[in-house]
């Protein structure tokens, strides 16, 4: 069942109802997104939004295994490897102009945080059924000497995301 953000929100103990409704009323009358209202009228944290966004995200996200995707090494350097680790986000292939990168559920949040901080036009997350997987396939692709090697290097974000839990 479809959740909005404000519903998952008000269910986390971080809106009350008649703030939920403040809120709706003020989207509609200024046309800006529920987050950034939410942040603005009562201090919301960006991590429970961040949260509540990824929950809702999950229930649209494609799930795969990635023994049975194709993967097209040409993409491998949309990501650095350091944050191909740091976000567990492995870029897969391209298709009809977007780029779709997997992660895992535990991880969907601060990938999705990663992700927005790209200003890429297209980028699609899926999710890995199997996170284990998604780790030895990341070691694989950005082994751990890659990272050492480019860690004088600066990361494609400086904004930092909480830890998913």
């Amino acid at each position: 069942m479809f959740k909005r953000i404000g519903e998952l929100l008000v269910h986390y103990g971080e809106l009350s109802n008649e703030e939920l409704a403040m809120i709706l009323t003020e989207q509609r009358r200024v046309y800006r997104p529920f987050g950034r209202i939410a942040s603005e009228m009562f201090s919301i944290h960006e991590t429970a939004i961040w949260r509540a966004w990824s929950e809702q995200y999950l229930e649209y996200a494609p799930e795969v295994d990635l023994d049975q995707q194709h993967r097209d090494s040409a993409v491998e350097n949309e990501i650095t490897p350091e944050d191909a680790h740091k976000y567990h986000l492995l870029p897969l292939r391209c298709h009809d102009g977007d780029l779709i990168m997997v992660t895992s559920r535990q991880y969907l949040p601060i990938a999705l945080h990663y992700v927005d901080t790209l200003h890429a036009s297209a980028i699609l997350v899926w999710i890995a059924s199997d996170a284990e997987q998604l780790e030895r396939t990341l070691d694989e692709v950005y082994p751990i000497s890659t990272i050492k090697t480019a860690s004088s290097q600066p990361s494609s974000t400086n904004t930092p995301y909480p830890q998913a839990g």
